[in-house]
């Protein structure tokens, strides 16, 4: 299976390197199907930038005026849909933005969402029969708006139905806040979301149906919740990470298999339904990245699911990085010293490569797919 769940960036990028408009030093057409061009307004600078079912969405602002605008694109398609300005004249701010049939719906207010018609710009106001509590980003499943990154904890609502909504149990605390996360790729019938915690040693996920129910849930046992839960949505199962073990569960919730290392897994990317590149690390953590001189030394390697085997494993030392799994290369950044280490996902030899200015990864929040961002270009 070739899983459009490919990479999640991992941690920050470089903010002080100028970009550059030279290519990274490998070949693009073996790497990359296609590309896009960004470009918005002139005198508008590109802030925070995420990609949703395809759709490029940035915060932009006037590089000497007052002035912020979103900035939508197709992708895929290559069309540009411009810029948006702020709906709210007072001057707050979209809590998070999205992708829904053909529209952009986005939260500016409690109890309130809002769509604008990509095409004609108009927008829609829905009010919700019940009071919710979206904090930062979510995602949408069919027309379920479900919230991610949450630090009040888990919580859905259908947009067509607004008294339809589901909350479970808040954290504690903000520190976990990143465990509230959901399954990639996003599907519109089950949904892995989690999780909460339900005593100091346990984070318990729950899978969701379209009807906003919970069909079944799994307790996660943890030492370090800064170890983020992460899971993948096959057809016929979930891949689910805690800190140490990677489980296998059917849609129904049962148990298929279960693998539980001897170090910590910083993060995990399916290549197949058989193969898993996994990161190691015996310090630090996603969150803080602590370490005694504050970088990170870790291990990647190609786990081969059947075999229950380590193909390769490569040390590396970074202190800024970001991952892109390709078709048949593993690129890993350190924008700090400017390298990229090409690894080969057959063999994992590896080879280190410069690079000339800035490169940043994203993830599509929908798909799971990942972007490759080097200068106003982005490659896939």
């Amino acid at each position: 299976m070739r899983l459009y769940i490919l990479a999640n960036f991992i941690f920050s990028f470089l903010t002080g390197c100028k970009e550059s408009k030279e290519l990274p030093p490998f070949n693009m057409a073996d790497e990359f199907n296609d590309h896009y061009e960004i470009f918005f307004e002139k005198d508008f600078s590109r802030g925070y930038t995420w990609i949703d079912s395809g759709f490029l969405f940035s915060h932009i602002s006037h590089k000497k005026y007052d002035i912020k605008k979103i900035h939508v694109a197709d992708i895929k398609r290559k069309i540009n849909y411009g810029s948006f300005n702020w709906p709210d004249k007072i001057g707050s701010y979209y809590f998070s933005c999205g992708y829904w049939n053909n529209k952009m719906i986005y939260l500016n207010s409690d109890d309130v969402i809002y769509t604008v018609d990509l095409v004609n710009k108009m927008t829609d106001t829905i009010y919700s029969e019940v009071e919710f509590n979206f904090m930062k980003d979510f995602v949408m499943s069919g027309n379920n708006l479900i919230s991610i990154n949450n630090v009040y904890g888990i919580e859905a609502i259908n947009v067509l139905s607004t008294n339809r909504r589901m909350f479970l149990k808040p954290y504690r605390g903000f520190i976990v806040y990143t465990q509230n996360n959901i399954s990639l790729p996003v599907s519109k019938d089950l949904n892995l979301v989690g999780g909460t915690d339900k005593r100091d040693s346990t984070l318990t996920v729950y899978a969701i149906d379209s009807s906003l129910q919970i069909n079944w849930s799994r307790d996660l046992k943890y030492t370090d919740f800064a170890f983020e839960t992460k899971s993948y949505s096959f057809k016929d199962f979930f891949l689910l990470k805690s800190e140490k073990t990677i489980e296998c569960l059917s849609k129904n919730g049962s148990l298929l298999w279960s693998k539980t290392f001897d170090r910590k897994i910083l993060n995990y990317f399916p290549i197949n339904e058989y193969e898993l590149v996994i990161v190691f690390t015996d310090f630090g953590n996603e969150m803080t990245g602590t370490s005694p001189d504050k970088s990170l030394n870790f291990d990647v390697c190609l786990y081969d699911i059947s075999t229950d085997s380590i193909k390769w494993q490569r040390n590396l030392f970074y202190q800024t990085r970001s991952f892109f799994v390709g078709k048949e290369y593993i690129l890993g950044f350190d924008n700090e010293n400017l390298e990229c280490n090409k690894i080969d996902l057959k063999s994992g030899s590896m080879q280190k490569l410069p690079v000339s200015g800035k490169v940043e990864v994203f993830r599509d929040k929908i798909t799971g797919e990942n972007y490759l961002l080097y200068g106003k270009t982005l490659f896939w």
